[in-house]
């Protein structure tokens, strides 16, 4: 009994000596590494940086410095997948880590096209600092590039609710439908390319070239108006194949609801929204092509409600008023149609205003001082405020 009870501590001994053994060969390589990335940091050895780096990850994958380093030196080398590497893991717990993941983000929507996966951090990131602006700004962006317009209002709300948006977001939250993104189908395309059986991505890119191809042909030689009809033709063919192949995608459906109401097509119309996904209900865009459809039946107390419903929705949208303003005045509500009419008609200058500058950043201050009153007129009093801000702190700024 003796003997097994002195053996049993023998090994425990024996354990705990291995076990310290190895601890403290542990620390000592810790601190070896720590020592090798200082210095190859400092004589610009960013291979050897990256390599020293990537051990103490392994050994400490907890440890930010160690994948810190790492990042500083697969950015010198311009090593996309060492940089991604190293942030992949990053802690995503404290301010400090912000910026790190902030960098991840950049990376994920950039260079290594993993777009689903930059969302995930910038939300992470909301998380931990919700007024982190570009945080907000990519989301923006990406729900606007994906043609998700009713998650990228409310990323706009959210954005305005911390009151760190940018002047952009403005100009986004307004065009709504109007959006036009010249660079759509090429960043689509680009993010496809890891994603190719992304629904999301698919339909995204075959909105864009879409809208590239809408509107009246203009006037060129016969050639070239031969060739656009059958680009059409084919555009028409391959959304409603599209539609097959996704009949619950709501983007997808809500461009061809508007494209059957711009044309004309109210049968068509009414097809398309018998078989709406539940999702719809919140969405301003079919409520508005019921108000559209009820309309041209007469029927205007059901065309109001639906009309006041999409206004609800989406309160900017000079659309809707428009058509809520002609079914006014054929219900003899004149007073109500004419000031109705009023706010969409200024609502559709800017737009097109808007549609002529080349970029977001381009957009001339008095376009800005417009949309604030459109804003207002509109109802949007929190947005027209913070446009309004936006322009006195523009005018302080370049104030000597």
């Amino acid at each position: 009994m003796r003997k097994s009870v002195r053996n049993s501590i023998v090994l425990i001994m024996t354990i705990a000596a291995l076990w310290l053994a190895s601890y403290g060969w542990h620390m000592m390589r810790v601190r070896s590494l720590t020592a090798e990335c200082l210095r190859f940091e400092k004589t610009g050895s960013w291979a050897r940086l990256v390599r020293s780096a990537r051990e103490w990850m392994k050994m400490e994958p907890e440890n930010r410095e160690a994948r810190q380093a790492g990042v500083m030196g697969g950015r010198a080398l311009n090593d996309v997948r060492a940089v991604t590497e190293f942030l992949e893991g990053f802690p995503r717990e404290l301010p400090d880590d912000v910026p790190w993941l902030s960098m991840l983000a950049d990376v994920k929507f950039g260079p290594a096209n993993f777009p689903l996966q930059g969302v995930q951090v910038c939300q992470d990131i909301l998380q931990i600092t919700p007024n982190h602006k570009e945080s907000h700004r990519r989301l923006i962006y990406y729900f606007a590039m994906t043609q998700q317009l009713v998650l990228m209002q409310k990323q706009i709300e959210a954005a305005i609710e911390n009151r760190c948006e940018l002047p952009e977001a403005y100009v986004y939250g307004f065009l709504g439908p109007g959006l036009r993104l010249q660079n759509g189908s090429e960043v689509t395309r680009r993010w496809l390319t890891n994603d190719s059986d992304s629904e999301l991505l698919e339909v995204a890119r075959a909105l864009h070239v879409a809208q590239s191809l809408a509107g009246a042909i203009p006037s060129v030689d016969e050639a070239t108006a031969a060739m656009l009809r059958s680009q059409q033709k084919e555009r028409e063919v391959a959304m409603g194949q599209l539609l097959e192949k996704y009949p619950r995608n709501l983007d997808l459906r809500a461009y061809l609801l508007n494209e059957a109401m711009e044309t004309g097509q109210a049968r068509r119309a009414g097809e398309l929204l018998k078989e709406s996904p539940s999702a719809a209900d919140e969405d301003f865009r079919f409520w508005h092509v019921r108000g559209w459809i009820f309309s041209n039946l007469n029927e205007f107390e059901e065309a109001g409600r639906c009309f006041e419903k999409a206004i609800h929705l989406a309160p900017l949208d000079w659309r809707t008023r428009f058509h809520y303003a002609e079914m006014l005045r054929r219900s003899g509500k004149v007073e109500e149609s004419t000031r109705l009419n009023s706010v969409s008609i200024l609502g559709r200058a800017i737009e097109k205003e808007l549609l002529q500058q080349p970029d977001t950043g381009s957009v001339p201050k008095e376009i800005y001082g417009r949309l604030a009153e459109y804003c207002q007129q509109c109802g949007s009093d929190r947005m027209a405020q913070r446009v309004t801000d936006y322009l006195r702190q523009s005018d302080m700024a370049k104030s000597p």
